[in-house]
């Protein structure tokens, strides 16, 4: 996973993440700051706007960006164990990876009503795949996979999924894990009618591990506000408090 240049040289690492950061990213985290600080505070709301601006979007689009502490797997838990009514919601996940069937145990420790498509690794998820899973499956109100499916390295198509579901099936919410992919491929959430989607900071991001983010489309979080199942990962109630404190 890690090997070094030569002569005692810093490791450089060739994982998926966490990534090799540099020296200004280890700079930047070299000094302790009051999270009531208004520097602290301003850092926090420029890091939430930036990375709306990296998914094409901002909060005068109707966006919001909630940060999440932890790893890429907390805001995706966050993401969906918030994002489903508790009455007649029902999540179709379409996987080709050990991530996508990650979503699938989420649910089901959440007790979250879904249905698998599962694919294979080495191919990628097209319009056609997840169209025929939407035929055959009964009641599903939101539609949810990975961008970059690590697993294999296989990148899927979402740009034609995206287009799909908003003809055919423009009733359905569509939720993207782009937490491999969110920094290095474009992931414009408003033109792909994306509804919630996952990112971490030490990704393609190139940041330290410590905490991922959702950037999801407001009206559609604050339809199931209160729908969360978790209180540390409750993401309507996370994003209240940011916008109240700033932290």
């Amino acid at each position: 996973a890690a090997t070094a240049s030569g002569g005692g040289s810093a490791p450089r690492l060739f994982t998926p993440g966490p990534l090799t950061t540099s020296a200004a990213v280890k700079h930047s985290i070299a000094h302790d700051a009051g999270s009531r600080d208004q520097s602290f505070l301003d850092v926090v709301r420029t890091t939430r706007e930036r990375l709306l601006r990296i998914a094409g979007v901002s909060q005068a689009q109707g966006y919001e960006c909630i940060l999440v502490q932890g790893a890429g797997s907390m805001a995706l838990e966050a993401m969906i164990g918030s994002a489903i009514p508790r009455e007649g919601g029902k999540l179709l996940i379409v996987s080709n990876g050990s991530y996508g069937e990650r979503q699938e145990k989420i649910c089901q420790r959440l007790g979250i009503p879904f249905e698998a498509a599962r694919n294979p690794w080495n191919e990628p998820v097209t319009a056609e795949i997840v169209a025929t899973a939407l035929q055959g499956a009964d009641g599903v109100t939101h539609v949810s996979m990975v961008h970059h499916e690590t697993t294999a390295g296989v990148v899927n198509q979402v740009a034609e999924v995206s287009e799909m579901l908003q003809v055919r099936f423009p009733h359905v919410k569509f939720i993207l894990d782009s937490i491999s992919s969110f920094g290095a491929y474009d992931v414009p959430a408003k033109a792909w009618n994306i509804h919630y989607l996952a990112g971490s900071a030490n990704k393609c991001i190139e940041g330290v591990p410590g905490f991922a983010f959702v950037v999801a489309h407001r009206e559609s979080m604050l339809e199931v506000e209160g729908c969360a199942r978790s209180l540390a990962l409750d993401l309507q109630d996370q994003w209240r408090f940011m916008e109240k404190s700033g932290q």
